[in-house]
């Protein structure tokens, strides 16, 4: 036989092994399934004025951090921020009260120190690139003479998923 007729005959034997019922099932199902981790993170960007505030002057608005929130929990997430010394800069002698604002939304800065002000309180995820948000600070630094020295204070930002 000529290749041509070999060829031929294999087709149509395939495609009548193909056609008869005893050769395929009828259904099948197949099962597919996979999990992903709810996950929250931060990047904090420091900015300078952070570590050198003019506390002798007034400051309104003054951008301390860049901070980017990053959550693909389906319940949505929250971001909090506390203060070791009440929302105080503290110096040896002297305190100074000061405000912030996160993106562009005032801080509850009456909780007590050590005690988280939440400051996001999302119900949907955010791109996977974040949501960048500014943290910026206010005071009065200039309405009294405050005596010589450093004074400082440390926050804590964290996030989790609800």
């Amino acid at each position: 036989m000529n290749r041509m007729k070999i060829q031929g005959l294999l087709c149509v034997a395939m495609l009548a092994a193909i056609a008869l019922p005893g050769f395929a099932a009828s259904s099948f199902t197949i099962d597919l399934s996979g999990s992903v981790s709810a996950t929250c993170s931060l990047t904090v960007t420091t900015a300078s004025a952070a570590s050198s505030l003019a506390v002798t002057t007034k400051v309104t608005g003054t951008a301390i951090a860049t901070i980017v929130e990053k959550s693909n929990a389906s319940s949505g997430y929250t971001v909090s921020l506390s203060s070791a010394n009440g929302w105080l800069l503290k110096g040896s002698s002297a305190s100074l009260a000061y405000t912030l604002a996160y993106g562009g939304t005032a801080v509850d800065t009456s909780t007590a120190a050590g005690v988280a002000s939440t400051i996001t309180s999302s119900t949907s995820t955010t791109s996977s690139a974040g949501l960048s948000k500014t943290l910026a600070i206010s005071f009065d630094g200039a309405s009294s003479l405050l005596p010589s020295g450093d004074y400082t204070d440390t926050l804590t930002i964290s996030i989790a998923a609800k």
